[in-house]
């Protein structure tokens, strides 16, 4: 068994006189959280509930702990240049992002819950990939063998989970729209509009398909 890592130390803490911190980076304050998703013609949705999850941060930490890495891969659009659904609907810029070519841990919604690894995540270009808006990112990640990362399978199969959202950060000072990704996490309703789940499969199921 891998030891992989389960919890990234990524926390947003608000304290009384309402400072915000991160957890995992000493020394960095935080003025805003672009995190105010506007949900126009979305129903909001009880995601614990509808997987059948006690809402216990115990619990979703014990179902996050990894046995292996499973079979189970997803590929998504991270990022385009369209609208966003966060006030102002700034346009993102997926050439201004920095991010490792792969390790982005992908996460249970915007938890520190990790379900998987990014093992790829790559520019595309205005006419590689339909229903996108100019240049986009795309990522590719292999899902955990754990509870919650089953857990979050089921979500992709039942249509709970469409799409993903960079976690990134960026100087206060500079505008909208890229930074540093630190994580991906699954989300039910992204902020960016097309930043779609693309595909899910198993290798298994392919390759017993290739030898029948």
């Amino acid at each position: 068994m891998q030891d992989l890592q389960y919890m990234i130390p990524l926390r947003i803490n608000v304290d009384q006189h309402q400072s915000v911190t991160v957890d995992g980076i000493p020394g960095v304050q935080v003025d805003q959280v672009d995190a105010a998703v506007s949900l126009d013609g979305h129903p909001v949705r009880d995601v614990l509930a509808e997987l059948g999850i006690e809402k216990s941060w115990a619990v979703l930490e014990q179902m996050a702990k990894p046995r292996d890495f499973s079979w189970r891969r997803v590929k998504f659009v991270v990022a385009d240049e369209s609208p966003t659904l966060l006030p102002g609907q700034w346009r993102q810029r997926p050439q201004a992002y920095t991010y490792p070519p792969s390790g982005l841990p992908l996460t249970f919604c915007h938890t520190h819950l990790v379900i998987g690894v990014c093992q790829r995540i790559w520019l595309a270009g205005p006419d590689e990939l339909a229903g996108v808006e100019g240049t986009c990112l795309l990522g590719d990640a292999l899902l955990y063998d754990s509870n919650l990362a089953d857990a979050a399978w089921r979500g992709m199969a039942q249509g709970l989970f469409t799409g993903v959202c960079p976690v990134a950060l960026r100087p206060c000072t500079d505008p909208p729209g890229a930074g540093q990704i630190m994580a991906i996490g699954l989300a039910e309703v992204p902020w960016c509009r097309n930043a779609k789940i693309i595909r899910t499969w198993d290798w298994r199921d392919e390759m017993l398909a290739q030898e029948a």
